[in-house]
């Protein structure tokens, strides 16, 4: 009976993702519009046609005899171009507007307006002043599909939980709370939003100040700017996650992360009745990484109940780490600023949102029997004798996340394409290529 149900539910959840928008279509350009003019423009006047078929797109271009192709990645309004042709390199677009019949990217101050090949010429309302979109709101299908995927997350933890009858029904419901209020006052709130794009704003000082460091490193003396051929993943986003490391080493020092968390942790202990310890460990995830989280309930981890460990865990897992979330508005908003203040804002979001989603679905799975204890005292450890050694040992933990970074994405990439690779070759012997 549970199988079938499971089955059923995601059959629903499925059927309810298909109605998408697709993006894979032949697009013909219809209108360049920017306000400035440089050498890139010639180029960029010259496309004709973009073609977008299996993650992979092809350029048409009036004056140039070379193929320009690669792979992209459509997600959340952002189109980006892997090129293999000519160069190696790395364009991001932000999609303003996308229907059956256009298309509109914007990059920096240029702004591209595409038309369907299948469809008739339509007139063009974008200006060249043209800014970044903001959210249009809710909408009955969005709220469908939102209602659709919480539903089931908690009917599959209902189902998998440990104890069903010993379930806190009263966390499970705050917790939800929390996070539709979270997304309603980031969404319609000006205050909230005003108060998530500050500390969005200082993430991306971050990112200019890594900045710094990185072009005494990498830029050529006679110009002081980065090669256009260094401007790689491992140059322009990896020094971030060393540089948060070690900042988040000094604040932690300083003690000023600690006040910040045990905030956070006096409002999780009373909205959702965890224990003091559980919040502070997920509450600290928000800004700290799980190996610097638990530092400060070192003192209390010998004594958890299962329960509490799992919702350690599960708090690690959900929530994104500072030095990896300030990597992820590098690599997502490139060198545009109001894409970096976008991606930043809800990034922040999407961190602080998992927090109470973490707990619901952890005591669901695993629920409280125990007796809590509401403790909220830190564990005094040190992480250096001074300013300085803490800022070192930061920076040794940054590097070697940077490095496993590196490694881990260079090695499921790497498989990735095997994969793909050995399917590729059993579709064509089997003709099942053609088929599908």
């Amino acid at each position: 009976m549970k199988n079938r149900i499971l089955l059923i539910l995601f059959l629903i959840f499925g059927l309810s993702l298909v109605e998408g928008q697709n993006i894979e279509s032949t697009w013909l350009l219809e209108e360049l519009n920017t306000t400035v003019r440089n050498d890139s423009f010639g180029f960029d006047q010259s496309i004709e046609e973009l073609s977008l078929e299996n993650g992979m797109f092809n350029l048409t271009l009036q004056d140039y005899d070379n193929e320009v192709s690669g792979d992209y990645i459509y997600q959340n309004n952002l189109l980006v171009f892997y090129f293999n042709k000519p160069s190696d390199t790395i364009r991001r677009f932000r999609i303003s507007e996308l229907t059956d019949s256009t298309l509109v990217l914007k990059e920096r101050d240029y702004l591209y307006s595409f038309k369907s090949q299948t469809y008739k010429s339509v007139p063009n309302t974008v200006n060249e002043n043209a800014t970044l979109i903001p959210s249009q709101g809710f909408s009955v299908e969005s709220l469908y599909r939102g209602a659709i995927g919480m539903f089931v997350l908690l009917l599959l933890s209902y189902l998998l939980s440990k104890n069903r009858r010993a379930i806190n029904w009263r966390t499970v419901g705050f917790g939800l709370l929390a996070q539709l209020t979270l997304a309603i006052g980031v969404l319609k709130v000006p205050f909230i939003q005003s108060a998530f794009e500050w500390v969005g704003g200082l993430f991306i000082a971050v990112l200019d100040f890594t900045m710094a460091g990185t072009k005494f490193l990498f830029a050529a003396f006679s110009t002081n700017e980065i090669s256009d051929s260094l401007m790689t993943f491992a140059v322009s986003i990896l020094p971030t996650i060393i540089f948060f490391s070690a900042l988040t080493s000094v604040l932690f020092y300083l003690g000023i992360i600690q006040k910040i968390v045990k905030a956070f942790a006096w409002l999780l202990t009373k909205l959702l009745q965890i224990s003091g310890a559980e919040s502070l460990g997920v509450a600290g995830n928000i800004f700290l990484g799980q190996t610097e989280s638990p530092l400060m309930i070192k003192a209390y981890l010998e004594k958890m109940t299962k329960s509490e460990i799992l919702l350690v865990m599960v708090g690690g897992m959900a929530t994104v780490a500072g030095g990896v979330l300030a990597a992820y508005i590098g690599f997502l908003g490139g060198e545009d600023e109001a894409l970096r203040l976008f991606y930043a804002k809800h990034l922040l979001t999407a961190s602080v949102m998992a927090a109470p989603g973490a707990i619901v679905i952890s005591k669901m799975l695993y629920p409280q029997q125990e007796k809590i204890n509401t403790n909220l005292e830190i564990s005094q450890e040190n992480i250096g004798s001074n300013i300085l050694d803490a800022i070192a040992n930061g920076t040794t933990e940054g590097l070697k996340l940077a490095v496993n970074v590196g490694a881990m994405l260079l090695v499921f990439l790497a498989f990735i394409a095997m994969i793909n690779g050995i399917l590729g070759w059993v579709g064509d012997i089997t003709s099942l290529n053609d088929w599908v």
